[in-house]
């Protein structure tokens, strides 16, 4: 990625990218290693102007660090 004035905002670049996030729980329940989906929502925009919206499941891998 190239440098990003919020990290809530992405700029693509047309080249597959892989991304590396941390997550947490606001409950007691823990998140478990293994196989998981995760839950992707976009939107593009112009300006203020919304362009277009996306949303995916993907399957990832839990690790604990």
């Amino acid at each position: 990625m190239g440098k990003q004035e919020d990290p809530h905002h992405l700029s693509g670049t047309g080249v597959e990218q892989q991304w590396t996030v941390r997550v947490t729980t606001i409950t007691r329940q823990r998140f478990e290693a293994g196989a998981a989906t995760a839950v992707g929502l976009a939107r593009s925009s112009t300006g203020a102007t919304a362009t277009d919206a996306h949303q995916w499941l993907v399957n990832v891998t839990l690790v604990v660090e």
